[in-house]
């Protein structure tokens, strides 16, 4: 069982065992996994498998759910949770691609999760998305359950404002590609039209405060 690292979060996994591994790998990227596809993939058996996923489950980085919530014997599936996810890419079990072909929520974390997917090439994802999973991670009560609060609302505008002026000041930097009319519909699609005003606003301070400190630079 994974050991509990004593300076972070007590909910937070320091170290995955190589089975933990390959469960999280396998739970985000199979739909529908269950204890018969995990056998079948990992090649462990069910006991084995048991006593690793109730660690990850215990812990918030997978959930389990009944196909038939009416029946108690029901058939259990797994899924990551938001954390799961953030811990997986985190740690590069899974990537954005990974993420997404197996992503089955609509709240707006996996709504940003998708813009990034499509707007962005994939050197860019780490801009995008660290910062956000990082607290995904590390304060996984304070997110999840509560996908369309304001604290989930603020979480994805810091990340996407943070990633947004990281790459400005990369040398492949590119705002025509960026902010094609496709990808502006993306934008549109997730943040309201104040949340957009309130980022070029943000965006047009951070640029007169570069250029007053560039003009008094001592050089």
């Amino acid at each position: 069982m994974a050991e509990s690292n004593s300076y972070q979060s007590p909910t937070v996994i320091s170290f995955f065992s190589e089975l933990q591994q390959k469960i999280l790998i396998h739970v985000g990227t199979i739909k529908n996994a269950s204890y018969r596809t995990l056998v079948k993939e990992i090649g462990r058996d069910r006991i084995t498998i048991l006593q690793s996923i109730e660690s990850l489950i215990e812990y918030h980085y997978v959930e389990k759910r009944k196909i038939n919530p009416k029946y108690q014997k029901s058939r259990l599936t797994f899924m990551l949770t938001h954390k799961g996810i953030a811990a997986a890419w985190l740690r590069g079990f899974l990537n954005t691609d990974d993420i997404i072909k197996n992503l089955d929520r609509d709240d707006n974390i996996t709504k940003y999760i998708k813009i990034v997917h499509y707007m962005f090439n994939s050197p860019e994802h780490k801009q995008m998305l660290e910062s956000m999973f990082e607290k995904l991670e590390m304060s996984y009560s304070g997110y999840e359950g509560e996908e369309e609060s304001d604290q989930v609302s603020m979480l994805i505008k810091e990340s996407f404002l943070t990633g947004i002026v990281e790459l400005a000041f990369g040398e492949n930097y590119d705002p025509n590609r960026l902010f094609s009319d496709l990808n502006v519909g993306w934008l549109k699609w997730l943040f309201s039209h104040g949340d957009l005003e309130q980022f070029k606003k943000t965006l047009v301070r951070g640029r007169d405060n570069i250029t007053s400190t560039i003009q008094r630079f001592p050089v």
